[in-house]
C-alpha cells in the first residue's frame, strides 16, 4: 500500500515541474527498497526519470536503480565498485611495499583485503592460486577460494586446474575440494593422479574427490580399489570419498565396513550419503545409537545426511534416552535429544519422553530439545525462552 502512493505522490511532484521535490523523493525512495520484498515495482516507474533535463534528478534516479538488480545501472555499480575495489588493492600494495614490509605480511594484508572487497576478479583469484604455493598464508588463500561466490568459483576451478602437476599439489587439491561440486570439470585431472604411488597426493585426491562427488565409473572404480590400500590413511581417505562417488559397488563396500569394521563409527556419516540408502543399513544406525562409547555426534551427523528417510529411527532414539541419561557426561545425551529434536513437528511423539528429563542434569538439553519439537507445547509448559535457539 505504501509504494503505490509513493509513486503516485513522484508523479505528481514530477507533473507540477517540482524537481528539487521529484529528486528529494527518489533519494527517499532508494532507502525504502530495503524494506520492501518486491522492489521490481520501483523499475519502470522510476527509469523514465533518468533521461530528465535537471542533473540532480537523473543522478537520483541512477543512484536508486544502481540497486534495484536486473537493471543496466546495477551492471554499471557492479562494473564501477569491481573498478574501484581492484583500484584499491594496487593502491594498497604499492603502500605496503614502499614500507618495505615482508613480502608474507604483504600477502596477508592483501588477502585479508580481497575477502573484506568480496573480491573475485580474474585476477584477484589468479593472485589467491599463486598464495596458495607459499607456505605462510596458503592457509588465508584456501580461505578467501572457499568463501568466493558460486559464480566466481568457475574461474578458480580453471585456474586450479592450470597448477594441479604443479610444485605445489597438496594445496591445489584440498582448495579444489573446498570448492565442492562446483569443481565437477576437475574430477578427470583429479582422478588421474589416483595412480600415484605417493600416499600424500592419494589422500589429498580422494579427500577432494570426496568433497566434489563424482558417478563416472571408472573413478568409483578406482577409488573402491584404494579402500583396500596397504595404508590405513589412504583406505581412510578411500572410504570417505566413495560416499561422494554413488556408486552400487562402492555403496556395498561401505555396508560391509560399518557392519564388520571395529571403528564403523568413522564411516557412519559418509555411509549415510549412500543412494538409495540399503535396507541393512538401518540396522547398523540402530546398533550405533544404543551404543555408548561417545560417538552420537558421528551418528547425528548420518541422521542429518539421510535426510526425511532418518525418521524412521526416530522410535529407536526415543527408546535409547534412559541409557544415555545413566551415562557419566552429559554429552550423548545432548546429541541425542537434539537428532531428535532436528525432525522438528515431526518428532512430536519424543515430547513425553523428553519431559521426564525437565528436573536433573539433562534439563538444558530436554528443555532446548522440546522449544525445537513444539513450541507451544514448551510455553505450555512455562519453559524460559533461554531454553529457544535463536
Amino acid at each position: 500500500p505504501m509504494v503505490p502512493l509513493l509513486i503516485e505522490a513522484l508523479h505528481d511532484a514530477a507533473n507540477s515541474g517540482d524537481d528539487a521535490q521529484v529528486a528529494r523523493m527518489l533519494q527517499g525512495m532508494a532507502g525504502r527498497i530495503y524494506f520492501d520484498p518486491d522492489v521490481r515495482q520501483f523499475i519502470a516507474p522510476v527509469t523514465p526519470f533518468l533521461q530528465s533535463d535537471n542533473s540532480d534528478v537523473a543522478a537520483a534516479a541512477e543512484d536508486l536503480l544502481a540497486l534495484l538488480p536486473s537493471t543496466a545501472s546495477y551492471e554499471r555499480r557492479l562494473k564501477r565498485k569491481q573498478r574501484e575495489s581492484a583500484e584499491r588493492i594496487a593502491a594498497m600494495r604499492m603502500q605496503l611495499q614502499e614500507k618495505v614490509l615482508p613480502e608474507a605480511e604483504v600477502d596477508e594484508l592483501t588477502i585479508s583485503q580481497l575477502r573484506a572487497l568480496k573480491e573475485s576478479s580474474d585476477e584477484a583469484i589468479a593472485y589467491l592460486v599463486r598464495c596458495l604455493n607459499k607456505v605462510v598464508v596458503s592457509h588465508l588463500a584456501l580461505r578467501a577460494l572457499e568463501e568466493l561466490k558460486p559464480e566466481a568459483r568457475p574461474a578458480a576451478v580453471k585456474e586450479l586446474q592450470s597448477q594441479i602437476n604443479g610444485p605445489h599439489q597438496l594445496n591445489v587439491l584440498n582448495a579444489l575440494g573446498a570448492l565442492g561440486p562446483a569443481a565437477q570439470s576437475a574430477v578427470p585431472d583429479i582422478a588421474a593422479l589416483l595412480t600415484s604411488g605417493e600416499p600424500a597426493v592419494l589422500i589429498a585426491g580422494l579427500h577432494a574427490l570426496g568433497e566434489i562427488g563424482s558417478d563416472d565409473v571408472g573413478v568409483c572404480q578406482r577409488v573402491l580399489d584404494l579402500s583396500r590400500h596397504t595404508e590405513s590413511e589412504v583406505r581412510g581417505a578411500a572410504l570417505t570419498a566413495l560416499g561422494g562417488c554413488q556408486s552400487p559397488t562402492g555403496n556395498a563396500r561401505l555396508l560391509e565396513t560399518v557392519r564388520t569394521s571395529d571403528t564403523a563409527y568413522r564411516w557412519i556419516a559418509v555411509f549415510a550419503k549412500t543412494r538409495p540408502f540399503p535396507e541393512a543399513g538401518y540396522a547398523v544406525l540402530e546398533r550405533e545409537i544404543e551404543s555408548t562409547e561417545g560417538v552420537q555426534h558421528m551418528v547425528r551427523t548420518a541422521i542429518e545426511n539421510l535426510g526425511d528417510a532418518g525418521i524412521r529411527l526416530l522410535p529407536k532414539l526415543i527408546a535409547s534416552l534412559p541409557l544415555h541419561h545413566q551415562t557419566i557426561t552429559c554429552d550423548d545425551f545432548s546429541q541425542v535429544a537434539a537428532i531428535i529434536a532436528s525432525f522438528g513437528s515431526a518428532a512430536a511423539p519424543a515430547l513425553p519422553h523428553l519431559e521426564r528429563y525437565l528436573r536433573g542434569r539433562h534439563h538444558y538439553d530436554a528443555a532446548q530439545a522440546i522449544w525445537r519439537i513444539s513450541p507451544a507445547r514448551a510455553e505450555a509448559l512455562g519453559l524460559p525462552d533461554i531454553y529457544r535457539r535463536k
